[in-house]
């Protein structure tokens, strides 16, 4: 929430569980609340209805300062990861759920809400699916309601799988690395790709998506 991160030193956590009911029916939600000193209060609260298959996300702050805060950006989920160590590769495609009220942030040009890139970003919700064997996963991420906010939905994949495929469909990656995660890969002919120094890494937003500078060494060596 703005730059408060409920991931930051300090905080103290504490939870609690509760019978709701709303439009969407009855259900038992669970509330996480962060307190510190010298910061406002982060709340976090998730949701499960009967009968239904999706969970309600949502955050705030309590303002227990003399000071007026002005929320400019709340990220109920920051850099969750799912699916991971799973190959979404085979008929991987995500799907943008932009209604059309307004015109799209693309220009007026020929559009399509289907994508198989690894990056999307939606006014709306977006849809992420792919097979496994003979079952097909599907996983739905958007706004429920638009009373305070905007609300929008990214999903990004792990570039290595997109670049692991091709334009031609065929392998043509030598070394990847996933930053911050991994730090050197190697491949059977003996190029390495390794970060040389993290240190002084920089953070930037370029447009939808937030960047991370690294300084890579990319060698060959003879084995």
């Amino acid at each position: 929430i703005n730059d408060w991160n409920s991931a930051d030193d300090g905080f103290i956590r504490t939870w609690k569980k509760r019978m709701v009911s709303d439009t969407f029916g009855d259900g038992l939600a669970l509330d996480i609340k962060l307190e510190k000193e010298s910061s406002p209060g982060l709340l976090f609260t998730f949701i499960l209805y009967n009968d239904y298959g999706f969970i309600s996300a949502s955050g705030g702050i309590i303002n227990n300062s003399d000071d007026t805060l002005q929320v400019k950006e709340i990220y109920a989920l920051y850099d969750a990861k799912l699916y991971r160590g799973v190959d979404v590769s085979d008929d991987f495609a995500m799907v943008d759920g932009f209604s059309g009220g307004e015109p799209l942030e693309y220009g007026r040009r020929t559009y399509s809400p289907l994508t198989r890139s690894n990056a999307i970003k939606s006014r709306n919700n977006v849809l992420f699916t792919f097979t496994t064997e003979d079952d097909r996963e599907t996983l739905l991420l958007g706004g429920l309601t638009y009373n305070d906010f905007e609300k929008f939905a990214y999903i990004e994949q792990v570039r290595e799988v997109e670049l692991k495929r091709g334009t031609d469909g065929e392998e043509s990656l030598l070394c990847y690395l996933n930053l911050p995660d991994e730090k050197e890969d190697r491949n059977k002919d003996g190029e390495i790709l390794q970060v040389l120094k993290g240190d002084g890494m920089q953070t930037w937003q370029n447009h939808e998506f937030r960047c991370e500078g690294w300084l890579l060494l990319w060698r060959h060596l003879k084995i």
